[in-house]
């Protein structure tokens, strides 16, 4: 029944690999602006790749599920591996007609998001029932952190390296784009870059897809009980099938959680660089080239944070309960999003500050959702059953972006922002009042 603990941890090395790829799904702030300079779209073409990108990634993940449940996690990764990276080969054509992007970057792109993100999640979730929060959280710290890498690394190879790198991240990247034989990619523009990355993207992915598998039937670890787990963490009292899930007032109150959380975050990331960079020059009166850079600093800082977070939350949630967790980090981040354009006129410090601790909130969904999938309906379907609940990020991902790219219009003052975060703020305010309600589902009482 048992394996040694060395094995398993291969599964989160494969985890975090593919996931650091992921990650690229939290730069898009910085291909927008690219998109908006150099190929003059509007904001709200722009705003909408990203949005169907998020979207495909959501409803690709119950069919993703459902193969990963019958046929294991490498396959499903191998083929998530290959779409997104045949989806920014192809988006390196698209730049200049929106329809082909959405098609490209969208739905291709989108899609092998979808199915690579998939394969870790419900691996991990079988091979570590005795540390799942925790576990969850270090794999999905790849896709919060990769952004950390891959937003300046996208920012150098579009436009170059800058004269002054900012932060601790970009003059790392940039140190290494100034090598014998990498300093020709520096610069190369919108259309290189996305050949560039995917083909990066391709081998990594793959090369994460291989260290998956699934453990045997019913395996545990050696010498773990799930009947003296911690209270705060609980255990579904039977294996459910998504059939039955979706007809469960538990699952709808997860789903529109996490829609109302997801929105928030994803909005904001949709707009960072943009609404970093105007905050600097126009409030904190930043030259307009070092707000810029400054731009894509706090975009960094909210993916670092954005990791931070998944182990954060997936360790507190072992602790004290994935809901618990839910409900603290949802009003903490109802707070920052409605405040936020207020917060970061305060100083250069608290526009850093206040995008740290949404990453943190935002972070904090992607191990907290697919623990509390499994705890509450099982292991044995959480693929599938995680995919129905993952729906949610879809349709955040159109809320929160398309939300602020039709009330912000491209000529906005930093003040512009303001009634957005008002809105999405009372929307998650919300969610972490549902998370004093939800409860896991007990067996039927006889008699």
């Amino acid at each position: 029944m048992g394996s040694s603990k060395s094995n398993r941890w291969l599964i989160v090395v494969g985890g975090i690999l593919i996931n650091l790829m992921l990650g690229v799904t939290y730069t898009w702030s910085i291909f927008g602006a690219a998109l908006q300079k150099d190929f003059k779209w509007a904001v709200t073409d722009e705003r909408l790749a990203f949005s169907i990108m998020l979207l495909f990634f959501a409803v690709t993940m119950p069919l993703a599920g459902r193969i990963q449940d019958k046929k294991g996690p490498r396959l499903i990764a191998l083929i998530g591996g290959l779409l997104l990276g045949l989806g920014f080969i192809a988006s390196s054509l698209s730049v200049q007609d929106n329809i082909l992007m959405y098609i490209t970057y969208g739905v291709l792109a989108g899609s092998g998001v979808g199915f690579a993100y998939n394969a870790p999640i419900a691996a991990g979730s079988k091979w570590f029932p005795d540390k799942r929060g925790l576990v969850m959280g270090l794999m999905v710290f790849g896709f919060g952190f990769g952004s950390v890498l891959l937003a300046p690394m996208a920012e150098i190879l579009i436009s170059g390296v800058p004269a002054q790198p900012t932060g601790l991240i970009q003059p790392i990247v940039a140190s290494i784009f100034n090598l014998p034989g990498l300093n020709g990619l520096a610069g190369i523009g919108l259309q290189s870059t996305f050949l560039t990355l995917g083909v990066l993207f391709i081998i990594v992915v793959c090369i994460g897809a291989m260290l998956l598998k699934n453990p045997p039937e019913g395996w545990k670890p050696e010498g773990w009980d799930p009947t003296k787990v911690k209270k705060a963490v609980t255990h579904a009292y039977k294996e459910f099938s998504i059939s039955e899930i979706i007809k469960m007032r538990q699952f709808w109150l997860l789903w529109v959680m996490f829609t109302f959380s997801a929105s928030a975050g994803l909005m904001v990331i949709g707009f960072l660089k943009n609404f970093a960079s105007l905050t600097f020059e126009t409030v904190h009166d930043f030259p307009a080239a070092a707000a810029g850079l400054e731009g894509a600093l706090a975009v960094s800082v909210l993916a670092i944070f954005n990791g931070v977070g998944r182990i954060f939350a997936g360790w507190l949630s072992d602790q004290i309960g994935r809901t618990k967790t839910m409900f603290v980090l949802f009003a903490v981040q109802a707070v920052l999003v409605s405040t936020l354009v207020y917060t970061a006129t305060l100083s250069t410090l608290a526009v850093y500050a206040v995008m740290a601790l949404i990453g943190v909130c935002f972070g904090a969904n992607f191990a907290l959702f697919p623990s509390a999938t499994a705890d509450f309906f099982g292991t044995k379907n959480v693929g599938v059953n995680y995919g129905a609940v993952f729906t949610a990020y879809g349709v955040g991902g159109i809320l929160g972006p398309m939300l602020s790219a039709n009330m912000v219009p491209a000529t906005a003052s930093v003040g512009g922002y303001t009634m957005p975060g008002i809105i999405i703020g009372l929307l998650v305010g919300i969610a972490a009042l549902m998370a004093l309600f939800v409860k896991p589902p007990e067996p039927e009482k006889k008699g």
